[in-house]
């Protein structure tokens, strides 16, 4: 079942425009084979992407508080989610 959620995951981040993330995790998935937290260091490559990412793209906050949800940074998440709202773009997040 697990796999079957991770390649699901994998194709939702295709076809939302992240295929070059979800390229690096499956390559990264693949060659992890010590039985720790594997889903750690996704986390991490997924949150080292989106902050490269958001150096020229808008990145929805709420997309990097899930990332920390994953690490287990809940300081962070809620860092995250409590970004105030640029009432003149109620679409922006922080870059």
């Amino acid at each position: 079942m697990r796999n079957e959620t991770f390649k699901e995951w994998l194709q939702y981040l295709s076809l939302d425009g992240d295929g070059e993330l979800a390229k690096k995790l499956e390559t990264k998935a693949k060659e992890l084979s010590d039985p720790g937290d594997p889903g750690l260091r996704l986390a991490h490559i997924t949150l080292n992407y989106y902050q490269e990412k958001m150096k020229t793209q808008y990145v929805a906050a709420l997309t990097i508080a899930s990332v920390y949800i994953d690490l287990g940074d809940k300081d962070k998440m809620f860092e995250w989610l409590n970004l105030p709202v640029d009432s003149s773009n109620p679409g922006a997040g922080r870059n």
